[in-house]
């Protein structure tokens, strides 16, 4: 991590945390509100919309977005071309969500499908742009502008879905709230950018890209069909209600754990990029990001497993406790994130891309050959098939430190040397939080669920220090770090806030007359 700089990248962690987690913490607060006031039948209506347009956002942005990042120098010309390659693949896939959205519609049985499908799709057009805008500013470690920007149009988007909501408008305010948001985002993000690319086709600029992104490209799609199968199918063969308790469900952890881990994986694929021919320097950066990332999301997720009735409860109501089972079985998934993402980015930065499409070709017939028998031979219940994605999941995390043995020597051992203090303290902080909540009974369900976070926290803490913990110093040295940026930007803020106003007083306010005469004094002395 030398040549990228530790400062440099632990400010980049900083913002993008701020960025994934000041969206995230809006969409949830809108989450709480609008569950009371739509049903489980609307969130799965949009699951469905959501997933068929998430694939046609795979197709426009991951292929050349990633080679943007990967590439060590990406010219003007690279991001116009990918620009305009991305806008002709989002306008001939709109034309087919479009005409196919009456099939889709028809084969879940959801007449109000074509019509949402159809103005959802749009958001295939901004999403390429936005992709692209991404892939310059990650390039550049400008994650504080993604910030801004993020949390400007997530709480404007946020207010228009919770209107719509109160008038009735049912599953067209969250399709009102996701589509103004994406739009919002790229607008402001254009000004501050100030972005001019225009159309462009470079040959050989398209297939450099296209030499790398074809085979993330590819992974990606293939990785988006067996982690939606489940979406694809619970619609289908179980009701639109299940598959709202299942959005619900995922809300809460994929906040938190893919939030984290996603921010640390996003700045970790630039770091790598730049370190790629330094084995040793990449190996370093992967298990210190490994060793943070476990001590934090770990006590998270069990922390969820034990705490998921109280919390669905006090945030949803009882109308989503359905959600409950769910949360607990996808706790296996989340514990596995962490490493899957983290390493893939390491994977992806060496520019071992084939790699990373053939194991995600593996996941995917592992997953879908599963999934197809368990609901149409077996009609198994479906708690038992998301613990499968948790399995599988698992799974891939021995096949992908198979290939990180390989190229940066990170295998199973030193995986588990970095995972296992934060895994042992999370299973004992959860059994605790777990005895505790029996002696709670009859106290309200908020007061319950507080205790349970407070006390688990304080478990954890206390069990760091017994043991003395290396990982607890660093996290602590982390934030501590992290909060001094925090203080340092709201005290910049401030200070330029106040020379602003101390500006527009001096010219005609008693407050600023003071200075205005020191000043024309100290000039008469200059003359």
């Amino acid at each position: 991590m030398d040549k990228i700089g530790q400062e440099r990248f632990t400010t980049g962690v900083f913002w993008k945390l701020c960025e994934q987690f000041g969206p995230s913490i809006v969409s949830l607060i809108l989450a709480i509100v609008l569950a009371r006031l739509l049903s489980a039948d609307d969130y799965g209506v949009i699951a469905i919309a959501t997933t068929f347009v998430l694939f046609c956002d795979i197709l426009v942005q991951n292929g050349f977005c990633t080679s943007l990042i990967q590439k060590k120098a990406a010219t003007r010309v690279d991001y116009s071309v990918a620009m305009t390659l991305s806008f002709i693949l989002a306008a001939v896939l709109y034309v087919a969500i479009f005409f196919a959205s009456p099939a889709i519609a028809s084969y879940y049985e959801m007449g109000s499908l074509t019509e949402i499908l159809r103005v959802l799709g749009v958001l295939v057009f901004f999403n390429g742009i936005g992709a692209v805008m991404n892939a310059y500013i990650t390039v550049q470690f400008r994650f504080k502008l993604m910030f801004i920007t993020h949390m400007i149009s997530s709480i404007i988007s946020a207010v228009i879905g919770l209107v719509l909501a109160f008038q009735g408008f049912g599953a067209w305010a969250l399709v009102a709230q996701r589509l103004s948001q994406q739009i919002i985002f790229v607008v402001i993000l254009a000004i501050a950018l100030r972005w001019n690319f225009k159309p462009c086709l470079n040959k050989a600029s398209a297939k450099s890209m296209l030499g790398y992104g074809i085979k993330i490209l590819g992974g990606s799609l293939v990785a988006f069909v067996s982690d939606n199968t489940y979406s694809i199918i619970i619609g289908k063969k179980y009701s639109g209600a299940d598959l709202g308790y299942l959005n619900k469900a995922d809300q809460i952890p994929n906040m938190v754990i893919l939030t984290a881990s996603n921010s640390l994986a996003g700045v970790l694929l630039p770091t790598v990029s730049v370190m790629q021919d330094d084995k040793a320097s990449v190996q370093l950066a992967l298990r210190r990001v490994m060793r943070v990332v476990s001590y934090v999301i770990f006590p998270i997720v069990i922390g969820l497993f034990v705490v998921s009735d109280t919390l669905i409860q006090t945030l949803f109501t009882d109308r989503f406790m359905g959600s409950v089972p769910l949360v607990r079985v996808l706790c296996l998934f989340y514990l596995t994130v962490p490493m899957l993402l983290s390493c893939g980015s390491v994977i992806k930065a060496l520019g071992k891309s084939r790699v990373y499409m053939w194991s995600e070709i593996a996941k995917m017939i592992l997953t879908v050959s599963l999934i197809v028998v368990l609901t149409t031979v077996v009609r198994i219940d479906l708690t038992w098939l998301v613990l499968l994605k948790g399995a599988i999941s698992l799974l891939m995390c021995g096949f992908t430190l198979v290939f990180t043995k390989k190229y940066v020597d990170y295998g199973v051992l030193k995986h588990i040397a970095d995972i296992f203090p934060a895994l042992l303290l999370s299973l004992a902080m959860g059994a605790s939080v777990w005895g505790l909540t029996f002696a709670l009974n009859g106290l309200p369900v908020a007061v319950i669920l507080l205790i349970q976070i407070l006390f688990g926290a304080a478990v954890y803490v206390c069990l760091s220090l017994l043991f003395k913990v290396k990982s607890f110093k660093v996290v602590c040295d982390i934030a501590i770090s992290l909060f001094k940026k925090l203080a340092a930007t709201v005290k910049a803020m401030f200070k330029k806030r106040s020379e602003t106003v101390s500006e527009t007083d001096g010219s005609g306010e008693n407050a600023g007359a003071d200075e205005v005469v020191v000043a024309a004094d100290e000039k008469r002395s200059e003359t």
